[in-house]
């Protein structure tokens, strides 16, 4: 449980396609906040891999990856949650992955997860195309996880644009709202 009055922590990380130093970072920064008192520590989307499409399958996880088990053992051993902003969820039966946020409770249980509903398909202004349909299926339903004094609205970052999201996870009773992101230079100016 969090105290009456919690201490948050957000971690700030620009994930890379080298998972184990991505891995290796976040403990730091995750072991760091925990030693300045936070009780809830939120990484960012893509924390543990962020890299081309073509390469995700490579880093897709189920339940016992490497990503979930570092951030379960944590939690449990620092007595802390955690909030692992995303990453991609390999999903018995699907082809493509899902990009995956995991609310972790101090006994290093998950407590929530939340499939990405909104997917970033855009044509920036200097004409990039980014397709993340191409790689990711959109979850199905939004996600209110209660933990102590809050219930946790989950989403992830371009989910930001549909305010419909955040009307129904107040509806569902949201006390807070968790947005992790990994924007890009172009789209994060505009968010």
């Amino acid at each position: 449980m969090l105290s009456h009055r919690p201490r948050v922590a957000v971690v700030q990380l620009c994930s890379t396609p080298e998972r184990e130093q991505n891995l290796e970072r976040s403990e730091k920064l995750v072991r760091d906040a925990a030693r300045q008192g936070a009780e809830l520590i939120c990484l960012p989307e893509n924390t543990p891999w962020m890299g081309p499409d073509k390469a995700r399958d490579e880093f897709c996880e189920g339940a016992d990856g490497p990503s979930l088990h570092l951030f379960r053992s944590l939690a449990s051993s620092l007595d802390v949650n955690i909030l692992l902003g995303s990453y991609a969820e390999r999903v018995p039966l699907q082809p493509r992955s899902a990009n995956t946020s995991a609310l972790i409770g101090r006994d290093g249980q998950v407590l929530a997860s939340y499939r990405k509903l909104h997917l970033f398909d855009v044509t920036t202004p200097s004409g990039e195309s980014l397709r993340e349909s191409d790689a990711v299926f959109a979850g199905d339903a939004p996600v209110c996880a209660a933990l102590g004094p809050w219930n946790l609205g989950l989403s992830i970052c371009y989910d930001l644009r549909f305010p419909e999201l955040y009307r129904r996870l107040v509806d569902a009773g949201a006390t807070a709202l968790c947005v992790p992101a990994a924007f890009t230079a172009e789209t994060g100016r505009d968010h």
